[in-house]
């Protein structure tokens, strides 16, 4: 069995880009996950396919601050991480994410894209899609796709433009539990 995510964070009011992912992806993947800072209303129609939580930056309190996503392949821990500091030390948002029971950690707030592998769990920051900070900040806004089996993690992320960058891949072997 195979899941897919499409993984977006931090678009700073660009209601556009997010209909354009959503349009793109909505019934080809298996989930849209929207990471927080959107700057919109969560009745926005941009924002409607997605699982979202609420960053530093969005004050509508529909947003929830958290949440918990289950499918047959996996239970991901959804935080945009800046109640967690996570942009000084990923640890406190770590231990939320496991005490979760989570596989997979989603994060933004940083703007900055990150993918690795933490005491058994995937922990995966796409960057932002409107503002990106970092070594790929001249990509110009990016997002990822996460593919779960149950033997990998595969992330592959994507300009605004709807296209792969292909230096930016990886997949890596799922821990056994």
């Amino acid at each position: 069995m195979m899941t897919q995510y499409v993984v977006v964070s931090d678009a700073h009011g660009d209601a556009a880009i997010l209909n354009r992912i959503r349009q793109a992806y909505q019934g080809r993947v298996d989930q849209l996950f929207y990471l927080g800072d959107a700057e919109l209303k969560s009745t926005d129609p941009s924002l409607q396919a997605y699982q979202v939580v609420a960053g530093n930056m969005d004050t509508d309190p529909a947003f929830p601050k958290e949440r918990v996503y289950q499918d047959p392949t996996a239970r991901l821990y959804l935080s945009h991480g800046h109640l967690y500091h996570s942009q000084r030390d990923p640890l406190a948002l770590l231990l939320a994410g496991k005490e979760q029971h989570a596989d997979i950690i989603l994060t933004g707030h940083t703007h900055r894209l990150g993918v690795e592998l933490v005491d058994c769990c995937l922990m995966l920051n796409p960057g932002s899609i409107a503002l990106p900070r970092g070594p790929y900040a001249n990509i110009g806004g990016i997002y990822a796709i996460l593919t779960v089996t149950a033997n990998t993690f595969g992330v592959a992320f994507y300009n605004r433009q709807l296209e792969k960058v292909p230096t930016l891949s990886v997949q890596i072997a799922r821990p056994k539990n």
